[in-house]
């Protein structure tokens, strides 16, 4: 476990998207929904989404949305971005996490 909190120090910042894992998915109300998971053992602040995804017109936007505070070691966070999309094109949502530190 020590050598790979070690790896996570030393390659996070630059990988961000190799450790920490996002899902999408579309509320109720039909707005763009992340979970970001942390399954290393550090906890990380930080954090910018890149974002691709279908309005409910159907036009493809992007753009990268910084996110407050921390997600802690092996947690994860669910966040309503409050971003309409089309819901027969939600699951053509794609994004990934672009930059993060490791909190000290």
């Amino acid at each position: 476990m020590a050598a790979f909190a070690s790896l996570v120090d030393l390659d996070l910042p630059e990988n961000p998207g190799k450790y920490l894992a996002v899902r999408t998915g579309v509320s109720q109300s039909g707005s763009l929904l992340i979970e970001i998971n942390n399954p290393t053992p550090r906890d990380v602040t930080d954090l910018v989404l890149a974002l691709q995804y279908p309005d409910t017109s159907g036009q493809w936007r992007q753009f990268e949305k910084p996110l407050q505070g921390p997600i802690r070691a092996g947690q994860k966070q669910i966040l309503d971005l409050g971003i309409a999309v089309n819901p027969a094109q939600a699951g053509q949502v794609r994004g990934g996490v672009v930059a993060a530190r490791i909190v000290r």
